[in-house]
């Protein structure tokens, strides 16, 4: 950044970069601190002309030579737009939001980086609008909407509440999308259209009400083949709740946990939807470019489960020969988008066929995790746990500690403690998360998120943690001890009052995880003490296109001095090993 106001350079010279270099000028008149440097476009027609006063500077090859604090892509066309924005974020541009002042943008809803929301738009509460979209003059954005990245919300458009639209997709001038309905990754509404129904990816609709005229060739539609179709769909989609609604699942499955590690981890989630007449395969993802320091093309990316157990969901979950037809289809249309590798981490309790995984990949074995069957009695239950951890909960009882649930002003106190708890035990930044990230796994999951606090005789948090509740299983999210309290053990009381709390609620197995990284350590062993039952964590990891794979491996090693190849199971993908692991690794 300059230090003085945030110098800004268009890309495009066309009608619509003057209406974004509008709303620069008058967000400058209204005192926002931005200067318009000037455009950039390839056209040779329009090279050294000026537009509204500013000059084109050059065409798209001369972005490095103006120094600049961030860049609008003023381009309509999606597929461009997309393409442009992907390859400069690669090397390291950064993106300006411009929002005119006379939009009305709701407190609570999110506009991410990038966007031109033009004069008149409306965004309301609870919306979401993913990076470099537009809004485009006098649109309509109603509550709970979710826009993807790389949308064009054309003029007079109107989106009811609880609408998607999946990225890369553009809903034409004055069309009106009902409420409750998605339009899928990269389709085109017409003009005037009206969408009473749930559109899939890749089509093109026209007409009141809108109909379904053509599907658009060579795009991220579903492919249909007779073996079956695959598709990767964005967390909007009304597809992807239909298969979760098929088979049981866990909160790592559900769009709304994506949309969260999407934000956080900065990437884009998706759910790889593979389906025949006899199965369907639900895996979600989320998708990276590659390290832009190997210098590869920008299309090229890399996939991986977000944090938890997200593991893929087959139907029939015990068919091989299902698990082997999916995941057949899921590498044919992952290398069609040039994705390099995935990494997928396996549920320990949603299992799957690992001789028939292991056709695919590698399969990983990292531990084992502690569950507790929540259909055993209280006594049943009680003999499970280990006399130690018996002696220091009734020491806790007969003190006055006690649990309680959901009472949601202590979330501070929580946080709080689960920051200090991963200083004190040296967690990897991975483990660490900001506050917006508990807020919106809060706002999300709603009351399928629960918090558990133990309060010390005196009223204080000694320790709390996060659990969540879907399809029978309550899940251990996060949690941590206060320092002051650490001799005494509270999370011991915490976990053995959840065990009664989740058979009270009808659940059926209350999952603790494993040891810190799966490992059997301490940790393990303590979470071990309140039952016997144990299941593997395994993740697998598969290379999808191994001549890619190779060509980036060989570029980290050329920068590192490492050896990918021989990095074992800390890393992988092995292109991805930091560089300060570099020589003698």
């Amino acid at each position: 950044m300059s230090g003085g106001p945030a110098r800004i350079l268009l890309i495009g010279a066309g009608g619509h970069a003057r209406v974004v270099a509008d709303i620069l000028l008058c967000c400058r008149r209204e005192g926002q601190e931005v200067e318009l440097l000037g455009f950039l476009d390839d056209n040779p027609a329009v090279s050294g002309k000026e537009i509204l006063g500013f000059p084109v500077l050059g065409g798209l090859e001369d972005v490095d030579r103006h120094e600049h604090d961030a860049l609008i892509i003023a381009i309509g066309n999606c597929r461009i737009r997309q393409h442009l924005y992907t390859s400069l974020k690669a090397r390291g541009h950064s993106f300006h939001t411009a929002i005119h002042p006379s939009a009305v943008i709701a407190a609570d809803s999110r506009i991410g980086e990038g966007c031109m929301v033009c004069a008149g738009a409306i965004v309301n509460t609870g919306s979401v609008v993913g990076v470099n979209t537009i809004l485009n003059t006098c649109c309509s954005v109603d509550h709970d909407n979710k826009v993807g990245d790389h949308v064009h919300i054309a003029p007079g458009v109107r989106l009811g509440g609880n609408v998607s639209v999946g990225a890369g997709s553009l809903v034409g001038i004055g069309a009106v999308v009902m409420p409750q309905t998605s339009v899928g990754e990269e389709c085109s509404v017409g003009s005037g259209a009206v969408v009473h129904r749930s559109l899939p990816g890749g089509v093109v609709a026209v007409g009141v009400p809108a109909r379904v005229i053509r599907s658009r060739p060579g795009d991220g539609s579903k492919r249909r083949t007779d073996a079956g179709s695959g598709d990767f769909i964005d967390t909007g989609s009304s597809r992807w709740k239909s298969a979760l609604q098929q088979t049981a699942h866990d909160f790592y499955h559900l769009p709304d946990y994506l949309d969260i590690c999407g934000r956080a981890e900065e990437a884009r989630p998706v759910a790889f939807l593979g389906e025949t007449a006899e199965a369907l395969m639900l895996t979600p993802l989320l998708l990276r470019p590659i390290p832009a320091d190997l210098g590869m093309p920008a299309d090229w990316q890399d996939a991986s489960s977000p944090y938890g157990y997200p593991s893929p969901l087959v139907v029939p979950r015990d068919s091989n020969d299902c698990v082997r037809q999916m995941l057949k289809i899921f590498l044919q249309e992952a290398q069609r988008r040039n994705i390099v590798s995935a990494f997928i981490r396996l549920h320990p309790l949603l299992t799957l066929p690992m001789e028939t995984l292991g056709e695919f990949g590698e399969v990983v074995r990292h531990g084992r995790t502690v569950y507790m069957d929540l259909s055993l009695s209280d006594e049943e239950g009680w003999r499970q746990t280990k006399s130690r951890h018996r002696r220091h909960i009734n020491a806790l009882k007969r003190q006055g500690f006690r649990m309680e649930m959901n009472d949601w002003s202590r979330f501070k106190d929580f946080r709080r403690i689960y920051k200090a708890t991963m200083e004190r035990v040296g967690a990897s930044s991975y483990y660490y998360f900001d506050d917006s990230y508990f807020e919106d796994l809060h706002r999300s999951l709603g009351e399928r998120l629960h918090l558990c606090t133990i309060l010390s005789p005196d009223n204080k948090v000694a320790a709390a943690g996060l659990f969540t509740t879907v399809s029978g299983i309550v899940e251990y999210h996060l949690g941590g001890t206060a320092e002051e309290f650490l001799d005494l053990a509270p999370s011991k009381l915490m976990f053995h009052g959840l065990r009664r709390w989740g058979r009270e609620a009808g659940l059926r197995v209350l999952h603790l995880g494993g040891g810190l990284g799966g490992r059997e350590d301490a940790l393990y062993h303590f979470k071990s003490g309140f039952s016997p039952s144990s299941a593997a964590f395994q993740s697998l990891r598969v290379i999808i296109d191994p001549e890619k794979y190779q060509v980036l491996c060989e570029r980290r090693m050329q920068l590192s001095g490492a050896r990918p190849a021989e990095c074992g199971e800390a890393y992988f993908p092995a292109y991805r090993l930091p560089p300060a692991a570099g020589k003698g690794v």
